[in-house]
């Protein structure tokens, strides 16, 4: 019975496994080449777009088999993401 009870306590709590991960922050502004030069109008929206994507790095001493089984997605790292920008930039 204690034996059982061992072994459910381990299922419970994942073994943590301390890796690299690496995160690529860009941003794409978008140029538009409209024939109207005059400036741009009320009705025309601006915009920009900031990517955050990230990987885990590769571990040598891990074979071809464990890295294709442990891909995970990179939102499943967080539970929340905040980015604050400076408004002055």
């Amino acid at each position: 019975m204690r034996k059982r009870l061992d072994i459910q306590e381990t299922l419970k709590r994942p073994q943590k496994i301390k890796k690299k991960l690496r995160i690529f922050i860009s941003h794409q502004y978008p140029v538009r080449f409209d024939s109207d030069t005059t400036g741009i109008d009320d009705e025309q929206v601006q915009y920009w777009e900031m990517r955050v994507e990230g990987r885990l790095l590769d571990d040598p001493n891990t074979n071809k088999y464990d890295q294709g089984k442990t891909k995970r997605k990179f939102s499943s790292f967080f539970r929340s993401l905040v980015i604050e920008l400076d408004k002055d930039l």
